[in-house]
């Protein structure tokens, strides 16, 4: 994947959220999708504005870094993330000081937790900007890089951390507009809420072939005297398999149009959010009522890890 990749939402990277390959790890995905996604995506958006950032780019997109880390969540505000409480002061030299100042305002995800054998990890941290005591809306920052373990949890909290003023991705002014100011802050998060929404449709493939091939091997005495048929031949079996596969002919056309509006540049912010939680509202209720039938009809195998039924269901 390249920057344009992302910023562009060609192809090639819808593909990269719709594979099948996804099955085989999920918590793989999901540090994937936050490492081009939020955090490169993010960078990207600002690098033609900011040569600084160009070498960081580069090792964003090569793997050279890992950066699972897009810190706006706090483990005092989730829904209400407009009212976050980590600060980033501004210094009369130009740099800035990173802070947690209460324990609500410490961030809760995504994993933190500092990687092995020295693998630089960075994070993208979202915070209020506060000049000469004044408030002007939530910026993001770039601390120095970490170390941590992949999808580890953690609680991260900032004791005056001083940052230069290279660290500040976007400009002191104060916005004539808080709001606008937020959803231009967190605008990958709508890109975010699209792709994840995408797994939806491998997962339906997926659990459509695992409960069709098991339910075409099983089988089961037809009447008292009857011969052994499979449990395909059942309706019952038939439809929840007919109705996940119908699904993805129609999520997948759905996700293309709403791929299409993201792409355009006479749809403002705002509604580029709101359809991504339409779509993710449409994908993620028709998923998990699939998805629940599907596990139903493979009896107590749809229960063992290795068929991944369950994984996909939660």
């Amino acid at each position: 994947l390249t920057p344009d990749d992302v910023l562009q939402f060609t192809p090639k990277f819808r593909r990269a959220h719709t594979d099948g390959i996804i099955l085989r790890d999920i918590a793989a995905q999901s540090a994937f999708s936050v490492h081009y996604n939020l955090v490169g995506g993010t960078i990207a958006s600002l690098a033609p504005q900011r040569p600084d950032l160009q070498p960081l780019l580069r090792q964003i997109f090569n793997f050279d870094v890992v950066s699972t880390t897009y810190m706006m969540t706090e483990a005092g505000h989730g829904c209400d993330a407009r009212n976050l409480e980590t600060i980033a002061v501004w210094q009369s030299d130009g740099s800035f000081i990173l802070d947690t100042p209460t324990p609500a305002a410490r961030k809760l995800m995504p994993p933190s937790a500092p990687l092995a054998a020295g693998i630089p990890r960075i994070a993208l941290v979202l915070a209020r900007l506060i000049v000469e005591g004044e408030d002007r809306g939530t910026r993001q920052g770039l601390p120095a890089p970490g170390a941590g373990r992949l999808l580890d949890f953690v609680l991260t909290a900032f004791d005056h951390v001083h940052l230069p003023s290279t660290a500040m991705l976007g400009d002191l002014a104060r916005p004539s507009n808080m709001r606008d100011q937020y959803l231009t802050a967190i605008d990958r998060l709508s890109t975010g809420a699209l792709i994840v929404s995408l797994w939806v449709i491998p997962f339906l493939k997926g659990a459509a072939f695992t409960v069709g091939r098991y339910s075409q091997r099983r089988t089961v005495q037809e009447g008292l005297q009857g011969e052994r048929v499979p449990i395909i031949s059942f309706r019952t079996q038939q439809l929840p398999i007919a109705h996940a596969l119908a699904e993805v002919a129609v999520l997948a056309p759905f996700a293309d149009w709403v791929i299409k509006q993201h792409k355009s540049h006479t749809i403002g912010p705002g509604l580029k959010h709101a359809l991504s939680i339409i779509l993710k509202v449409v994908f993620l209720q028709h998923g998990s009522e699939s998805l629940k039938q599907l596990n139903e009809r493979s009896g107590s195998r749809g229960m063992f890890p290795i068929n991944g039924l369950a994984e996909m269901e939660v």
